[in-house]
């Protein structure tokens, strides 16, 4: 269970976005035929009533009504804090730290063919990494199913014997016209040198040491 499926809704910070709409989680509750009492729970509704969508039913008029106005900004809330508990740092640190023994891998000569390397994730691991890199305003916070985020390596004259870097999302597997990311800190043409030294201070190489050293409770937020 992660920070924020833990958080009450009487949360201050949830109250104060919420104000005098407060009283709508009541409202929720009784239509749901369940008493909400976490942040999690609205993301689970908000995602229920998504995949329904998207299979042709029909969201009922109840929770239509709430859903740009209150539903999906409370979706976006609860996006936005889980990517900036120190959860989130040791989750996209780790898949950072083995990115980098890709791209190390990829850009040394060698009898190594592999022309490329797939991970499967979630949307909180892309958010994750982009909140990590601080591209996270490059892409939508709410990812849609089947997003892409891809890292190509390129041979560039103007690097000499370095590679140059890239970032792609693609926002689904129909995008044919992918987001092209910069990466702050890191001009274009961005090389693996250069990255290297940006992500030196945000790999997290000890998973599981840093696993043990954490608490439940520990609720902090890292500046990313």
């Amino acid at each position: 269970m992660t920070i924020v499926e833990r958080t009450n809704l009487d949360n201050q910070e949830i109250m104060d976005f919420m104000g005098p709409k407060f009283y709508l989680f009541s409202y929720i509750s009784e239509h749901m035929g369940m008493r909400i009492t976490l942040l999690h729970d609205i993301v689970r509704l908000v995602d229920t009533l998504q995949q329904e969508s998207k299979v042709g039913l029909q969201i009922p008029s109840w929770a239509l009504d709430l859903y740009n106005d209150t539903l999906i900004p409370l979706d976006l809330l609860s996006h936005h804090l889980t990517y900036q508990t120190k959860l989130s740092y040791v989750r996209a640190g780790s898949l950072l730290n083995e990115i980098m023994k890709y791209l190390d891998n990829f850009s040394k000569p060698s009898t190594n063919k592999r022309r490329i390397s797939i991970m499967s994730g979630h949307d909180l691991t892309v958010g994750s990494i982009a909140y990590l890199l601080g591209f996270n305003s490059q892409i939508p916070l709410l990812v849609d199913f089947a997003c892409t985020l891809a890292i190509e390596l390129y041979e560039s004259p103007q690097l000499g014997d370095d590679y140059e870097i890239k970032f792609l999302f693609f926002r689904n597997h129909a995008d044919d016209n992918p987001i092209q990311i910069r990466i702050p800190e890191c001009s274009s043409p961005c090389s693996i040198k250069t990255f290297r030294k940006i992500a030196e201070s945000k790999v997290v190489d000890d998973y599981d040491r840093v696993c043990n050293n954490y608490h439940e409770n520990d609720v902090h937020f890292v500046n990313l």
